[in-house]
């Protein structure tokens, strides 16, 4: 198999958080660009930077944590891989809750986007990066929130959501049950911006979410929300995504099934709102989990690139 081929399929591994064959991929193509003659290293880590995002949307964080390191000591740091390395990297610290260790390396990210010199790939680039760390910071902030979840608490509690609430309702529910104070973002994601990125690109950043406008807060509540159920409920590896495919649509709609995922979802990560989880499992139930799967999918910083190094 040629490069390019696994690189093709190691993209589709990674979106759909296949971690046995991207891991597989990985390896294959090591073998490849260490050989003699053939030897790219760069190459090899824009490739191992790509597995390392499956393993932190995995949730393996200490494994994509030494994957990413790696890859930042192996190439230049005017690169775009060592770019993407370094702005992975700070997510998982943010996942890890290593705010401390998370900071200078959002900033050196930010600060490093100069390095893509297409004018479009680079406000491109910039847009993905701003996105993901405003949502990766609610993300943090929700960190230590609330108590231990009670699963059939939930789940009643969900039931009585929704049977009374209209689409409508829920998704405003939704944008309600997250805190004022997770809406502030990390002051180094605003700072570095103010000082790195040009007037155009700032002009085309989102704008912060207003607390007190829900239904156009739930569909950012949800993506944040996607980043760690995502792979639990959509992914072709995970067995409600398999129930789904064999027993059909109706069979995996259980509120039981689909509160047990949010709520170990939630406590992989220390979030205890149990009126974000009620919502979240009732949103899921009643919406559907078709439109979830394609409309709040994480994105991906190996989506962002085209064509070769």
């Amino acid at each position: 198999m040629e490069v390019k081929d696994i690189e093709c399929q190691l993209r589709v591994a990674v979106l759909n958080r296949d971690l046995k064959c991207a891991k597989r991929l990985a390896l294959e193509a090591q073998k490849i660009l260490r050989s003699p003659g053939k030897e790219n290293e760069t190459r090899l880590m824009k490739i191992k930077v790509w597995y390392a995002e499956c393993e932190m949307e995995c949730s393996n964080y200490r494994t994509a944590e030494g994957l990413l390191i790696g890859a930042r000591s192996k190439v230049r740091k005017r690169t775009r891989v060592h770019l993407e390395a370094t702005a992975l990297l700070a997510i998982v610290y943010l996942r890890m809750g290593k705010l401390s260790k998370a900071k200078p390396l959002i900033t050196s990210s930010i600060k490093g986007t100069n390095v893509i010199s297409s004018k479009e790939r680079r406000r491109d680039f910039v847009h993905h990066l701003m996105v993901r760390y405003e949502n990766e910071s609610m993300l943090y902030n929700l960190r230590g929130m609330g108590e231990e979840l009670v699963e059939e608490s939930i789940s009643q509690e969900a039931i009585e959501i929704i049977r009374t609430e209209t689409e409508d309702g829920l998704i405003r529910r939704v944008g309600q049950s997250i805190p004022v104070s997770c809406f502030n973002g990390l002051p180094e994601i605003n700072e570095a911006a103010g000082l790195n990125l040009t007037y155009e690109e700032k002009k085309l950043l989102p704008a912060p979410p207003d607390p007190s406008e829900a239904k156009k807060n739930a569909p950012r509540v949800m993506k944040i929300v996607g980043a760690i159920i995502w792979k639990k409920i959509c992914s072709p590896e995970s067995p409600v995504y398999q129930e789904w495919v064999k027993k059909g649509y109706n069979a995996v709609v259980n509120h039981n099934v689909i509160t047990t995922i949010v709520v170990a979802s939630f406590a992989s990560v220390k979030i205890g709102l149990a009126c974000l989880a009620t919502a979240v499992v009732a949103f899921l139930v009643k919406c559907g989990l078709e439109g979830f799967c394609e409309v709040y999918q994480p994105d991906l910083m190996s989506s962002l690139r085209r064509g070769s190094l």
